[in-house]
């Protein structure tokens, strides 16, 4: 079970207060194992309705604290609508969208933290779409915190058959 505290409480006021669903990337401690892990929880007014932990967890100082979720990820009901999260780098393989898409999933999520470059997204997200039928919506992070983490030139998009519908990049000014 998620461990919930005031700041996710307050959260969930928020969506209970506007009647609307909240897809919340945070770290997470789970209460039972004290494990931590890269959670995305999904607050359906007010409520937690679910929490998908990321898969593919990369070594190193980025997410070298973060234990891997369970796997194949489990589509999560939002009013009736069964929504495939995968959390960033989780989009990569290919399995992990066709598992959705066999769990009943009716579209894909991915909250994401991809900056543009060597290590960017490669049309991954537009191959999850194309292979698997299922729109995928794409929040990416985005912005200048340092040089080392610069998301200035990242992408959230709306793909639909494998095709970017949307396509939305900070502004350079």
């Amino acid at each position: 079970p998620a461990t919930q505290d005031a700041w996710i409480d307050s959260v969930c006021k928020v969506s209970e207060r506007a009647g609307v669903a909240i897809f919340l990337s945070v770290p997470e401690k789970d209460a039972s194992t004290g494990l931590l892990h890269n959670s995305t929880h999904v607050i359906v007014r007010g409520s937690i309705v679910g929490t998908q932990r990321k898969i593919l967890c990369m070594p190193g100082p980025g997410e070298g604290w973060s234990t891997p979720g369970p796997a194949p990820p489990k589509p999560i009901a939002v009013d009736g609508v069964s929504v495939g999260v995968l959390i960033c780098a989780d989009a990569y393989p290919l399995q992990n969208a066709i598992a959705c898409k066999e769990a009943g999933a009716s579209v894909l999520l991915s909250p994401a933290s991809w900056a543009e470059g060597s290590h960017g997204p490669n049309g991954e997200w537009e191959a999850d779409s194309q292979h698997t039928g299922l729109p995928m919506i794409v929040c990416n992070r985005s912005g200048y915190e340092s040089s080392d983490l610069n998301f200035t030139g990242s992408h959230s998009a709306v793909i639909v058959n494998g095709k970017r519908k949307l396509d939305a990049a900070p502004s350079s000014a």
